[in-house]
């Protein structure tokens, strides 16, 4: 398996802004020691850095920093830093629907450890696209600012996040977000959603 410290050296190859993050212990709680306070949805996904994602980097010096402090620390991917936007369905239902809505040629597409229908699928995000965040807690989260937790980090489930087998490598090609996704997030930010 990638370590942690080469999977966040290879997105930040990419482009792609990284910060640490909390990460999980065997007994489902905050491992990470840095903060008490990482319960429920925050464990394994909460920033071990001050600023939050707003302190992401691609400079390789400060990654290898980072992960030689907290070398289990999970890896987080700052979308807005990154020029990407996800797409995160939360069940099977929530995937079917978005497939039938069309989910174009995603850059990449990976697993969670939260079950089935739990994927990721990332895109360049266009000019046209508006920074925010949908997050309706159980159903999906389609965002373009904030962060998305990245392969190989740990899930409260105990199950690693993982490319999907179908997924090509990620990469920086150009191809846009299906067109409902754009107008979900520039209705969010207009306070329409």
């Amino acid at each position: 398996m990638t370590s942690m410290l080469e999977a966040a050296l290879s997105y930040a190859a990419l482009g792609w802004s990284v910060l640490p993050l909390c990460r999980p212990g065997p007994n489902g709680k905050c491992a990470c020691g840095w903060q008490k306070i990482h319960k429920g949805r925050d464990v394994g996904k909460a920033p071990r850095v001050k600023g939050g994602y707003h302190s992401a980097s691609t400079d390789p010096a400060q990654i290898r920093a980072w992960w030689s402090k907290m070398p289990h620390a999970n890896i987080g991917i700052a979308l807005a830093a990154s020029g990407l936007l996800a797409v995160a369905p939360d069940s099977s239902e929530a995937l079917e629907d978005f497939m039938v809505k069309g989910l174009g040629e995603p850059l990449w597409v990976t697993q969670s450890g939260g079950g089935p229908g739990h994927l990721h699928f990332y895109y360049k995000r266009p000019e046209s696209c508006a920074l925010a965040r949908i997050n309706r807690s159980g159903e999906y989260d389609i965002q373009s600012d904030g962060y998305i937790v990245a392969p190989p980090s740990l899930h409260i489930s105990g199950c690693r996040y993982k490319p999907d087998p179908h997924s090509p490598e990620p990469n920086s090609h150009q191809v846009p977000p299906p067109p409902w996704v754009i107008d979900l997030l520039n209705q969010a930010k207009a306070g329409k959603s």
